[in-house]
């Protein structure tokens, strides 16, 4: 509305024409004669004007809902003052040109001087009018608002403590006192989108932002944009940085409606702290992922240390072998294991698997699936086929949802050199016959995942100078730099290549330094189990 009125003011100016010259008050505003009354650009702009400026106060009062006459009266006695000064302003300004430019002096201002002091006045105008609209909207609310003016006290002071606030919780409770203090709403919650206890639909959400920082205020008590619960009658959003940062949700007045004015005092309330509601959001979000991290961190801690609780905590010896191993977590604990069982007549029973996912789930299925294998190789020592079928029906009906467990259980008679196992879709192993690194297969499911699976079973022979190599998918799943994977081709060929006994891991694991390189991050847990008949 201030700049409208400017305008107008000029336009007046610009049409009248006028022109300062010397009276008994030294300068005054002399109209020449109107003979340009009868222009048809005069008759123009003064029809335009009559329809303008009705219309242009509809618009204010539609676009600010100046509807509640309260308002209106405020607005009045604000702009009537400042009308009052400006027209002061406008004779003192008069009366020092007068003393500048002489009292009495037939002489007036040539039109480059009127240009600047015109000029002046004008800049002047508009660089005074928001102060000086502000210092009387203060006053007259001191004056003849006193309840209006202490909420707007309260909302300043309120918001200048924001400044150094950054728990939510603080946040909310200051502005719940403050409304609860200033508008006396008979139900109130404050919403924000970390931890609250408000329910919020993601379309009431989408609704509040969209609406900005505008009040949104029903006819009567009831859902408000399909708010949980009933008896809100205001919604008032706290967007900052074009996301909703919080709101809050407002019942009925006691004592009477909100006026305008009311309104206009939640608008301010929710600028002023709708930063801090976002900083504080974001405050609280790095908390939760730092405590998330930490908790990560304590549960891959506590998951590491039981999966090497389970890790057999010797080789077995068995005459006329080389037996080596290799376990190497990676940084998030994945789910590898390995183990030995001792049998009758001096075989043994072994163990390498992989239990999908990370972390203490993966563990505790870990835990659970050895635990099933040693029971039920005492029941099925004979058939690796078997052990596995049982296991996986024990297993189906305690692995939480989307687990599962890749699983090779073999057993090797050492007298002899036989292996025989099944395979529930682990890896393959491989026998080493001097160059040569044979795939051995048999076929079966991942344990856990479907019921009465049969496993089908295989036997090789090892006869001396001859190597059994297991393992699980963290090495031959690694990167190379460029993103290429190591696979099963050649990991194949790095078997073939590599030294027999005790050097073939440690080759193996060189082999894959070279291809990743020394600044590779560990993806997968790394096992492998070395059987060499001498």
């Amino acid at each position: 509305m201030s700049f409208g009125f400017v305008i107008a003011v000029f336009t007046m100016i610009w049409a009248v024409s006028p022109e300062l010259s010397s009276d008994a008050f030294g300068l005054i505003l002399a109209t020449p004669r109107l003979v340009a009354v009868y222009d048809v650009n005069l008759l123009i702009l003064l029809t335009l004007a009559v329809f303008v400026f009705p219309v242009s106060i509809w618009v204010a009062i539609a676009r600010y809902r100046l509807f509640d006459i309260e308002l209106i009266v405020n607005r009045a006695l604000v702009y009537g003052t400042i009308t009052g000064l400006v027209a002061l302003g406008v004779l003192a300004v008069g009366a020092v040109l007068a003393l500048v430019f002489g009292v009495g002096d037939e002489r007036t201002l040539s039109p480059a001087q009127a240009a600047i002091v015109g000029a002046t006045m004008g800049a002047s105008f508009i660089a005074t009018f928001r102060p000086l609209r502000l210092r009387v909207q203060r006053g007259v609310d001191r004056r003849f608002y006193r309840e209006k003016y202490a909420v707007d006290r309260a909302i300043e002071a309120f918001a200048a403590r924001t400044e150094a606030v950054v728990e939510l919780e603080e946040l909310v409770d200051g502005v719940r006192t403050v409304i609860e203090d200033g508008f006396h709403p008979e139900r109130l919650e404050v919403w924000h989108p970390v931890a609250s206890h408000v329910s919020l639909e993601p379309a009431a959400a989408e609704a509040l932002l969209a609406r900005g920082e505008s009040v949104t205020l029903s006819s009567e008590p009831g859902p408000l944009l399909g708010l949980h619960g009933d008896g809100y009658l205001a919604a008032v959003p706290f967007v900052s940085q074009g996301r909703l940062a919080g709101a809050a949700l407002i019942g009925s007045r006691r004592g009477g409606p909100y006026s305008a004015l009311d309104l206009e005092l939640l608008d301010r309330l929710a600028h002023r702290v709708a930063p801090a509601f976002r900083l504080g959001e974001l405050v609280r979000r790095q908390e939760q992922n730092a405590m998330e991290r930490q908790r990560l961190a304590g549960e891959m801690e506590a998951a590491r240390r039981i999966q090497v609780e389970l890790l057999p905590k010797e080789l077995p010896r068995l005459d006329g072998w080389t037996v080596d191993a290799f376990y190497r977590p990676a940084r998030e604990v994945g789910g590898d294991f390995y183990d030995f069982m001792p049998l009758r007549d001096g075989r043994i029973a072994i163990v390498v698997g992989d239990v999908t996912g990370k972390g203490i789930p993966a563990a505790m299925v870990m835990t659970t699936c050895r635990t099933l294998l040693r029971g039920a190789t005492g029941d099925e020592e004979g058939s690796p086929g078997r052990v596995l079928a049982q296991v996986n029906d024990l297993l189906r009906t305690s692995i939480p949802a989307g687990m599962f467990v890749t699983c090779l259980f073999g057993i090797l008679e050492p007298d002899n050199g036989t292996f025989l196992f099944a395979n529930a879709g682990h890896d393959l192993p491989y026998l080493k016959r001097g160059a040569e690194a044979i795939e051995v297969r048999a076929t079966g499911m991942p344990l856990g995942l479907l019921p009465d699976m049969r496993y089908d079973e295989a036997e090789i022979t090892l006869r001396s100078g001859e190597t059994l190599l297991l393992s699980t998918d963290g090495l031959v799943e690694v990167h190379a730099p460029g993103g290429d994977m190591l696979g099963f081709p050649r990991f194949g060929r790095m078997v073939a290549a590599a030294p027999d006994e005790l050097a073939l891991i440690p080759a193996l694991l060189e082999a894959q330094r070279d291809f990743t390189g020394l600044d590779w991050e560990q993806e997968d847990d790394i096992t492998m189990l070395m059987f060499h008949r001498r």
